[in-house]
Parts: C-alpha cells; sequence; structure tokens
C-alpha cells in the first residue's frame, strides 16, 4: 500500500516539476489500485467469523452423514457420484430444483456441479444460525476441477441458496454497513474457459432478506457493487487490471 502511495506521489511531484502533463490512464490505474486496496481491507473488517467448523473429505457411497455443533447434515448421491438431495436437520432439499442465485460462467440457469462436501462452517448472527457450506468436485477431470459449488442455509428461515464459482473461491460471510443483514460475495468468470484470453473475475455482493433468500446488492445509481479483477495471461505488455464499484 505504501509502494502504491509513493508512485502516486512521485507522479505527480514530476509532473508538476517539469510541467508535463499527467498520463491519465496510468494515474486512473494506481488510484483503482488503491481502490482495490481498500476492498480488500473492508473484507477483513467485516468478516464473520463461524463459531464452528469442520472439515470434510470425500466418502465414496450413496450416503454421507455429518455434524457440527448440534445440525446434522446428511447427502444422498443417487449412483455414489451425482448428489440427489441433502437434509439439514429434519428438512430435505432435492438438489435438481436449485438453480445459481449468481452467475458461475455468464450461463444461465446453471445448477449445482460439485458433488463432494468440502468444508462446512456454522454462523451465529443475531437471532439465526446460518451455515455455509463448499462443495468441490471428485474425482475431478479437466475443467471440472476449477468448480466449487456454495450452500448457504438459514435454520430459522429453513432456505437453502446455492451459488457457483469458476477458478475462484468464495467461503466466508459478511456484515458489510450497506444495510443489517448478512452478506456474501460470489464471483463470477468471464473468458476462455482454458485461460486462453482475459480473464475477467467480477465479484458482487450479495444480501439475505428476510424471507432467507439472497439478492444481489445495488447502490443508489442501481449499480452492481463489485470489484473486477481482469488478467492477461498471454499478454507479456499488460499487467493486471482493476475496476471497482464499492461503498
Amino acid at each position: 500500500m505504501k509502494t502504491i502511495l509513493l508512485i502516486l506521489v512521485v507522479l505527480l511531484f514530476s509532473c508538476s516539476e517539469n510541467n508535463k502533463t499527467i498520463n491519465t490512464k496510468e494515474l486512473s490505474s494506481v488510484s483503482n489500485e488503491i481502490k482495490y486496496q481498500n476492498i480488500l481491507d473492508s473484507i477483513k473488517l467485516y468478516k464473520l467469523k463461524p463459531f464452528d467448523t469442520l472439515q470434510t473429505h470425500y466418502k465414496l457411497g450413496q450416503l454421507e452423514n455429518h455434524k457440527i455443533a448440534d445440525k446434522t447434515i446428511k447427502i444422498f448421491k443417487r449412483d455414489s457420484l451425482n448428489i440427489n438431495w441433502i437434509k439439514i436437520n429434519s428438512d430435505k432439499y432435492m438438489i435438481d430444483s436449485l438453480k445459481l442465485i449468481n452467475s458461475r460462467t455468464g450461463e444461465a440457469s446453471e445448477i449445482m456441479f460439485a458433488n463432494s462436501l468440502n468444508k462446512i462452517k456454522l454462523y451465529q448472527f443475531k437471532d439465526d444460525e446460518i451455515l455455509l457450506m463448499q462443495f468441490t468436485s471428485f474425482p475431478c477431470t479437466g475443467l471440472g476441477c476449477s468448480v466449487t459449488d456454495y450452500i448457504i442455509y438459514s435454520f430459522n428461515k429453513k432456505k437453502l441458496n446455492l451459488f457457483g464459482s469458476f477458478r475462484s473461491e468464495n467461503i466466508d460471510l459478511y456484515n458489510f454497513p450497506l444495510n443489517s443483514d448478512i452478506n456474501y460475495i460470489a464471483t463470477e468468470y468471464q473468458g476462455d474457459y482454458h485461460g486462453d484470453t482475459p480473464m475477467h473475475f467480477i465479484s458482487r455482493v450479495y444480501s439475505m432478506n428476510e424471507n432467507g433468500r439472497f439478492y444481489q446488492m445495488k447502490d443508489i445509481n442501481n449499480k452492481d457493487y463489485y470489484y473486477e479483477i481482469t488478467t492477461f495471461p498471454n499478454d507479456t505488455l499488460k499487467e493486471v487490471e482493476y475496476k471497482v464499484n464499492w461503498f
């Protein structure tokens, strides 16, 4: 952070001393990098701490049983690979009926892909308990190894939310100063699946409403709260680029 600020000061001082025009593109790049660092700082500041965490491993078989605190989770796989239903305490949810709230790769109506429960986090938020489960693919081959799915469940509202990601990880919950509700960051990937073109990682903010359903948050101008990181894997002349609209 100090290095970024020093670069900015040098640019301004050089312009003043030599009576030259500031390169707007360079200044904008530095400014956005500072904004991005501020976002990272705010994310850490408002991240919620779970009161219990469980690391799990893939188990071959149709029925899995997990327990975290006083909660039970059962996962049934119709062919030992593809998840058919998930039962949280006494409530059963059919996976085929779920659609992603966000977009994993820009496609509409995406469904759950991952099949292996990898981590469980349990949160206490106000008078509710929130479950966050991370799923990966096993055994994974090719592009499937980069897919991760997340289920967020409210015990009070008995509502299950499905999010997905590609080449990114979103395993935390937040309480940003945008409202008094629980928040989540979901990332969408845009670009060639094999990384041959610029890769865009667009992280947007979602919030849980009074019914336990997550929705995308926007500012007063109806624009997304987001930050975007673009990488250029096959371009040695370009560095990482940032776009930001944050609170």
